[in-house]
C-alpha cells in the first residue's frame, strides 16, 4: 500500500535525482513508500509541475518543490511519522 509519498521529476534533472536518492535510502525501511513521477511522460503533470521539478507530495499536499532543502524534507518526513 502506498504510504502518499509522490515525488515528481523529470530524467536528468540533478535536484531530481539526488532528491529521489536521498527519499529512497530515507524511506528504505517502509516498503512502496515512494511513488516516482516522470513530468514529462504526463501531459496534465508537465502542465502543472513543468517548471517546479523537483516536487514531493505527500497525501496530494506539495512538501518541496524547486530547491529542495533537506532540513525541510526531514521535518515533513518526521511530521508524518517517519
Amino acid at each position: 500500500m502506498k504510504t502518499g509519498w509522490v515525488l515528481i521529476k523529470r530524467r536528468s534533472c540533478q535536484p531530481c535525482e539526488k532528491m529521489e536518492s536521498y527519499l529512497r535510502s530515507r524511506l528504505a525501511h517502509v516498503p512502496d513508500a515512494l511513488e516516482i513521477l516522470d513530468v514529462d511522460s504526463n501531459g496534465s503533470l508537465k502542465q502543472v509541475y513543468g517548471l517546479r521539478v523537483p516536487v514531493l507530495l505527500h497525501q496530494g499536499r506539495i512538501m518541496s518543490e524547486g530547491k529542495w532543502e533537506v532540513d525541510r524534507i526531514e521535518e515533513s518526513l518526521k511530521q508524518a511519522g517517519y
